[in-house]
Formats: structure tokens, sequence, C-alpha cells
């Protein structure tokens, strides 16, 4: 099978078709992110790189061979909630257009039949409808957290005929900790927290009668966080921030993975390997630059077993 990954990033697309036993005789990238190329490249170095999407043109795409799969994470910074909002006027999520560009190009000249998987974010019903529009299938919603330990809606469109919203693992958060890990603890209010919390995050946390509260906008004013639960204290100065606990499972990962766990007593920030094992990476994966840009590698990146899920159809 010849792939095509466009917004390749740390060729989670990769992984995802060695797990589905697809075998992949080429695997073409197009990424510009320099980190994330260097993750990539150390896992896979024979993938064949692509560069900048914007610049594979025509004569780029006629000395491509027959391209079987075409994968696409287009960027969503335009669709999210915590983006801007600008939908298809951001210049980093109208690049959507060159992945139907290619796709179409593909269609018409190298393969009528060839396969296509485009992930993004959750996003407003009109948005998702022009996406539907262009691609030409309905999207399926589906959550991470029933395959993972992360709760990550996502929004997938696909031409694979079997592709399906996959069963429940039922994996929760306590399931994917690495408790061999020494943590750097100190003592606040009678529980253990991560010394590098701020004193902004601190303020969000109090021990109440052994409860452990996190502040957030509703009526009541916080959250109990129990053992297991996923806790987000990014944006702790905000006056309108909610969802601040997940039960039993993390919040969403995003570029800075901000994102907590309060267990036995220990109120801390996840590791960088839990970070891996909430995307379904495998231990270590994203290992080889530093710690800020492997935390935006995996939050950019897809929950793998996600994608495996879905090419399982393929088969």
């Amino acid at each position: 099978m010849n792939v095509l990954s466009l917004f390749d990033g740390i060729s989670c697309g990769m992984i995802a078709l060695e797990r589905a036993n697809i075998k992949v005789d080429n695997y073409y990238s197009s990424e510009i992110e320099k980190s994330a190329i260097e993750i990539s490249n150390k896992n896979y170095p024979e993938i064949i790189r692509m560069g900048d999407i914007t610049k594979i043109n025509t004569e780029v795409l006629k000395t491509l061979p027959k391209i079987d799969l075409i994968l696409a994470g287009s960027p969503c910074q335009g669709f999210s909630r915590n983006g801007d909002m600008l939908n298809f006027e951001h210049k980093q999520s109208k690049l959507f257009f060159d992945f139907i560009r290619i796709l179409n190009w593909i269609r018409e000249n190298n393969n009528p039949n060839v396969k296509f998987l485009l992930e993004n974010v959750e996003m407003k019903k009109d948005w998702k409808d022009i996406i539907t529009s262009y691609t030409e299938v309905e999207p399926l919603d589906i959550n991470s957290k029933l395959v993972s330990a992360q709760n990550r809606p996502r929004v997938y469109w696909t031409n694979i005929i079997n592709a399906s919203i996959p069963k429940a693992k039922n994996i929760n958060l306590c399931d994917i900790l690495d408790l061999e890990k020494e943590y750097d603890l100190i003592d606040y209010q009678g529980i253990k927290i991560d010394s590098s919390f701020s004193e902004k995050e601190k303020k969000l946390i109090s021990v109440v009668n052994e409860e452990v509260r996190i502040s957030q906008a509703t009526k009541q004013g916080y959250i109990v966080a129990e053992n297991g639960d996923g806790i987000n204290l990014s944006f702790p100065t905000s006056k309108t921030r909610r969802g601040r606990v997940v039960k039993k499972k993390s919040n969403t990962l995003d570029k800075q993975c901000n994102v907590c766990v309060h267990y036995d007593g220990i109120l801390r920030k996840l590791s960088l390997t839990e970070l891996e094992r909430l995307q379904t990476l495998p231990d270590g994966y994203t290992v080889g630059v530093s710690d800020i840009k492997r935390k935006a590698a995996i939050g950019n990146g897809w929950t793998v077993d996600v994608i495996t899920h879905l090419l399982k159809g393929l088969s």
C-alpha cells in the first residue's frame, strides 16, 4: 500500500497502519514542524518527505506512484472552541482546501478509488457541514475515551466502507499511570501536590473535610476531584472556565498538555510517558526533543488506537 499523509505530525498514521497489520510499501509525509519531523524520523527513517503541503503542486503529484490511502489531520485552530473561531478564514485551518485539492487530483489522475481519512476537532454544525459537502461522506463523531484514558471528542470523515465507532475498552486514567516514577511533591492542605504548580494554580485547589475541591465557574463554585479523576488547571485566572475535573479520564490534551491527576492522596501533573499513553503512543515514542516540544507533538497528534480501528476497515 502507498500512503500519502498530509499534516503528518509525528506519523501517528504509520503506527496505526502497523497495528492494523496493513503492509506499507511507501509512506509519503507532508509536514513542516521540525520537532515533529525529528520524532518521526527517529522512529521511521524510511518515510519519504514531501515538505510543505502548499508546495505539493501538480508536477510533484505526477511523481507519485498509485496512492491507495490519504491520511490528513488538517490544523484545527480555526475551529476549536479554545482557538480564535475563524473557521476557514484561519491561515492554518484553511489548509483544509489543500487537502481537498490533492484528494481531487489523486482521484482524477492517479487512483479514482483512493481511500481517505480526515480528522478534526468538534466544531459548529455549519462548519462541519461544509467539510462534509467537500468530502462527500458523513462524519463519524468518536471520543478517544472509548479506547484510551483521555476524553477527546473528534470528528472523522472517511470513505473506508467498514469504518465504524469503536467499542469501549473501559480504560481509566488510573490504568495508565506510571507509578514507578518519583515525582517532586510538596505538602498542601493535608495532601501532596506537584511542586511545579504556580501560586495561581494552587488557588484553584482546596481541601475541605478531606474533599479535594477544584474551583470552577459553576453555581457551587467547585467540583470535587475523587481518586483517579483528571484535572485541568489551565487558565487559572479564568472566570468562566468549566469542566476542570473529568471523572476517571484525562482532560483533552492540547499543545501545553497541562493536565493533572488526583490519585492516592496526590495531585500532580502527568508525566511525558503518561501523556504518550493517553494518545496510545508507544512509551518513549517522542523522546529526543525538549519536553516542551514533546508535549506539543503529543497534544497535536492523533489517538493512535482510534485511527487503528478505522483503518482496520480496509482489510
